[in-house]
C-alpha cells in the first residue's frame, strides 16, 4: 500500500483516514466553490477516486454530479460569468440577475420568511440541476405570470436561465438545455408605445432651461440623443469645442458593492464621435463657466471627476437625482412627464424627418444596425406623416 501523504499543494487534494476506518479524497471544485470527498475503503482506492477527479477537473468534466442544486448551481455560475466577463457583462446586469436568481428563480426562505412564503413555494432552487425538466420550468414561469410579474420580467427569466444553462450543458453537468424547449413568453417582447416630445414642445423645454444649471444637460442630449449613463459619465476630455466634436467613450455605472465607474459604452459602435452644432458649443461654455463657480464655491470639498454633469460638488450625479431634475424642468415647461431616454428618441425622429440619411442617424446613436434605428427609436408624428402623403399625392400628380 503506498505511503499516506497527508501534506499537499494548493488545490491538488487531500486524503485522510476518518474514525470510521475509511479513507476520503477531498479535493476543490470550482463549480461549486466547495471541497468534493470521495470515500473508499482503503489509501489507494480513496486515491485513483481523487486521481481521477483531478483529470476530470483539469479537461472540464464537472464534480458536482448528481448533487448539485439549481440555486446553488446559478449562484455559481453568476459569479464565474462574472469574473470572467467574456460578454462584457455589466456591473448594474449581473444585480438584476442575482436579483432574478435569488428573489424569482430559486428564491430560499431566510429567518424572515414564513412556513407559507410563496417565493420559495414556486422556487425551482432546491431542484437537483440533472433531473431539471422543461415542464419545471415553465411551472415556475406560469406561477410568475399568475402572481402579477410582467410578461418582460417573466421573459427575463427565462432567457437568463437559457443562457445559465447553456453553461451547464457546454460543462457537463446536463445532457440538454431544457429551457430551449420552452416557448417564449407571451408579450414578453412588446414594448410600451413611446411618445416622445414633439418639436414644438422640445423647443418649449429648451427655453425653460436656457440659463439653468440643466442648460448643457438637456441641449447635449436633444441634439447629440446620448443615452443617460453616456451623458452623466461624459468628461470634458472628450469634448473639443474648437474642433465642435464630442466623443462618447465611456458611460457611467453604479455598482452597490463596488460604488461608481465608467465603463465601455454598450458596443463597439457605441464607441462614436458627435459633431456639435452651434447652440450646443454656446450651451456647453455657458455651462463650462457656471460648473467653475461652483468649483470655487465647493472649495476643498470639491471631487475632480472631470465629469461634464456632475453632482453639486463634482462627484457623478446619480441616475435618479438627474431624472428629478429633468422632470422639474418638464413641470416648469408645462409639458407632460418623460424619461431622459425619451430625449434620444425625439432627436431620432426630428433627424429623419429633417431628411437625414437613415445611416447618418445610427450612427450618430451609436447603432450598427440603421433597421433597429427605425424600428426602436423613429416615431413619426401626425404632421410628418400627412405631410409625406402630400408629396406622394403631389408626386402622382405630376
Amino acid at each position: 500500500m503506498t505511503k499516506p501523504r497527508r501534506n499537499r499543494g494548493p488545490r491538488e487534494g487531500t486524503i485522510y483516514q476518518r474514525k470510521d476506518g475509511r479513507w476520503c479524497g477531498e479535493i476543490f471544485d470550482p463549480v461549486t466553490k466547495r471541497r468534493r470527498q470521495f470515500y473508499g475503503a482503503s489509501y489507494d482506492e480513496a486515491h485513483r477516486k481523487l486521481t481521477k477527479a483531478k483529470t476530470d477537473r483539469q479537461e472540464g468534466v464537472p464534480l458536482a454530479g448528481k448533487l448539485l442544486r439549481v440555486r446553488s448551481f446559478l449562484l455559481a455560475w453568476l459569479k464565474e460569468h462574472q469574473a470572467r466577463n467574456d460578454r462584457g457583462i455589466r456591473p448594474r446586469t449581473v444585480e438584476s440577475y442575482r436579483y432574478l436568481i435569488e428573489r424569482h428563480i430559486a428564491h430560499e426562505c431566510g429567518e424572515k420568511c414564513s412556513e407559507s412564503c410563496q417565493l420559495a413555494a414556486d422556487s425551482i432552487g432546491r431542484l437537483v440541476l440533472a433531473t431539471l425538466q422543461d415542464s419545471d420550468v415553465e411551472r415556475l414561469l406560469g406561477r410568475k405570470l399568475a402572481s402579477g410579474l410582467s410578461p418582460r420580467t417573466v421573459g427575463y427569466m427565462l432567457q437568463l436561465l437559457r443562457l445559465a444553462l447553456r453553461y451547464a450543458t457546454k460543462r457537463g453537468l446536463i445532457g440538454r438545455n431544457v429551457a430551449l424547449l420552452v416557448d417564449p413568453v407571451k408579450g414578453s417582447r412588446s414594448r410600451s408605445r413611446i411618445e416622445p416630445l414633439s418639436l414644438e414642445q422640445t423647443k418649449l423645454l429648451l427655453a425653460a432651461v436656457r440659463g439653468t444649471r440643466l442648460d448643457g444637460f438637456v441641449t447635449v442630449a436633444v441634439h447629440c440623443g446620448l443615452r443617460l449613463g453616456e451623458l452623466l459619465g461624459l468628461g470634458w476630455q472628450d469634448i473639443d469645442l474648437d474642433a465642435a466634436s464630442l466623443a462618447v467613450r465611456r458611460t457611467l455605472q453604479r455598482n452597490k458593492r463596488e460604488g461608481w465607474s465608467c465603463g465601455e459604452p454598450k458596443s463597439e459602435q457605441g464607441r462614436r464621435t458627435v459633431p456639435l452644432a452651434a447652440p450646443v458649443i454656446v450651451a456647453l461654455r455657458a455651462h463650462r463657466a457656471r460648473q467653475l463657480e461652483e468649483r470655487l464655491r465647493a472649495g476643498p470639498e470639491w471631487q475632480d471627476w472631470d465629469l461634464v454633469f456632475p453632482a453639486l460638488l463634482g462627484t457623478p450625479q446619480h441616475f435618479k437625482a438627474a431624472l428629478t431634475s429633468f422632470q422639474d424642468a418638464l413641470a416648469t415647461a408645462g409639458l407632460p412627464r418623460k424619461r431622459v431616454h425619451d430625449l434620444r428618441h425625439g432627436c431620432a425622429t426630428m433627424l429623419l424627418g429633417s431628411g437625414t440619411d437613415l445611416g447618418v442617424v445610427a450612427k450618430q446613436l451609436g447603432h450598427s444596425d440603421a433597421a433597429f434605428t427605425l424600428r426602436t427609436y423613429v416615431n413619426p408624428d401626425d404632421k410628418q406623416r400627412r405631410n409625406a402623403a402630400d408629396r406622394l399625392a403631389a408626386m402622382l400628380a405630376g
